[in-house]
């Protein structure tokens, strides 16, 4: 639970982000991290798609939207901290009244750089390249699970991760002996003797 708000102010998020739930289909730029936010506000992402995760399955170099609006769009999207004057914006930026315009205009733009990313390049670059059943049906799916597994953890056994380590502490010993007599040298860590 996100704990910056009070239940009626909570009441509100969900009041204003009622129609992200029930969209047909949002387009998103890193859908994990809106994913995470919007559940901490009890909103569940619906239907969505993912231009961060398209341009990693593409191969980008960088998955950044800045960058692939830059690249993809020929467009020189706005830095945040050009907003407020070459240094960040103060914190909770995004409640802020100070250049309200502003912060409109430049979350305008990323969501405008957002749409055109995915439906010029992402969607129809993923079917050319034949990697639309990767993202829709493998990677896709999987944004949720992990969205879910980093905000409210996983369980380890104590006595199984005990006994994974040590049996890998016993692997590791025996695969360095095997490189070490194939190699015929006995520190791995000495750059001389690799040589």
């Amino acid at each position: 639970e996100y704990r910056g708000l009070d239940d009626g102010e909570k009441r509100t998020v969900q009041a204003i982000f009622a129609n992200v739930a029930e969209a047909d289909w949002v387009i998103c730029h890193n859908a994990k991290f809106e994913y995470k936010v919007l559940a901490n506000y009890g909103v569940e992402l619906g239907q969505f798609h993912d231009t961060k995760l398209a341009a990693y399955l593409l191969g980008e170099h960088s998955t950044g939207l800045k960058d692939l609006a830059r690249q993809h769009l020929g467009v020189e999207p706005t830095k945040i901290t050009d907003v407020w004057g070459g240094k960040p914006p103060p914190l909770p930026w995004s409640v802020t009244r100070d250049k309200y315009v502003e912060n409109y205009q430049y979350g305008a733009a990323d969501a405008d750089n957002t749409r055109r990313l995915w439906t010029e390049w992402a969607e129809p670059r993923l079917r050319q390249e034949n990697l639309w059943h990767v993202y829709n049906d493998i990677e896709l799916p999987l944004v949720a699970v992990l969205a879910e597994m980093e905000r409210v953890g996983v369980g380890v056994r104590e006595d199984r991760a005990v006994e994974f380590v040590s049996r890998l502490a016993v692997e590791v010993g025996e695969a360095e002996g095997k490189v070490k007599e194939e190699l015929e040298i006995t520190n791995l860590a000495s750059a001389r003797q690799l040589g």
